[in-house]
Order: C-alpha cells, then sequence, then structure tokens
C-alpha cells in the first residue's frame, strides 16, 4: 500500500471518529432540547428518530433545527425563524425544514412559510401528509392544553 492510500485512509478514519465523537457528545444535549420542544405524544418518536440519524452527517442539520424550534416556541415569526438559517438552500436546507416540520410544534405553518413557491405546487401525498401533521399538531395542543389546565387546578 502506497504512503498516500495510508495517509487518505487515516485522514479518512480521522474524520470519521471526529464526526462520531461530536455527535455522541451532543446527543444528551440533543435529546433535551427536542424533548421540551415537542409534543409529549411524540417524544418516544423523537428520541427514536435521534438515535436512529444523529451519526447521519454528524448531525449539525439537528443543531439548527432545534435552534429554529426554540425560536419558532418563544414566538418568532416564519420568516425571522427561517433567517436563522445558515444555508437557505440545498441539502442542508432540505434537512432542517424536514426536522422542523416532522417535530415542531409549528412545523406544517414553518414548512409553508419558508417555501419559495405555492404550498399547492408540492406532489398531492406530500400535502396529504402536512396536512395529516397539522390535524395531529392540533389533537396534541387541545391534548397538552388540557394537561396545563388540570395541572393549575390541582394547585
Amino acid at each position: 500500500m502506497s504512503s498516500r492510500h495510508e495517509l487518505l485512509r487515516d485522514f479518512v478514519n480521522n474524520q470519521v471518529l471526529e464526526i462520531t465523537k461530536y455527535a455522541i457528545e451532543k446527543m444528551p444535549e440533543r435529546m433535551d432540547k427536542g424533548l421540551a420542544l415537542v409534543y409529549k405524544e411524540r417524544q418516544l418518536d423523537y428520541l427514536q428518530w435521534l438515535l436512529d440519524n444523529a451519526l447521519k452527517s454528524n448531525g449539525y442539520y439537528i443543531d439548527e433545527a432545534l435552534e429554529v424550534m426554540q425560536a419558532l416556541e418563544s414566538g418568532c415569526s416564519v420568516k425571522e425563524a427561517f433567517d436563522l438559517f445558515s444555508d437557505k438552500e440545498g441539502a442542508h436546507a432540505a434537512l432542517v425544514r424536514s426536522f422542523v416540520l416532522s417535530w415542531s410544534k409549528r412545523g406544517p405553518e414553518f414548512f409553508k412559510g419558508s417555501l419559495d413557491f405555492p404550498f399547492s405546487n408540492l406532489p398531492r401525498e406530500t400535502q396529504r401528509e402536512i396536512k395529516e401533521l397539522e390535524n395531529n399538531n392540533q389533537r396534541f395542543a387541545a391534548a397538552e392544553k388540557e394537561r396545563t389546565a388540570e395541572t393549575q387546578s390541582h394547585k
């Protein structure tokens, strides 16, 4: 084996180790932030998703998506949240947008508001899936409101 080949192999191995180390170090923070931001009914699904996906591309987009979700949760507008994106186009933006759509309480609103074309131009199946997310989020919001009211009445 050539020394050049060995150097390239070592470089790739080091990169993989760094990515893995970073993703593992960030896992507790990503778990805590995400659990605080998703509906209670979706928390187990979120944890499973996080375990399945955290090592893919080191998960940098997860950190950015959680930042966007925190901004939305604090009441900022979709435009303000979208302005937090480091890269508004390409694969990274698609990953962030998809993550926020899937897990944020305001995901469908954010997704629709961040499109640069009419929602009706999306494939019908995608529109149906987003509508289903909206319906689920409405049910989860009602359940959350009910839990909060019960907690308040027990004080």
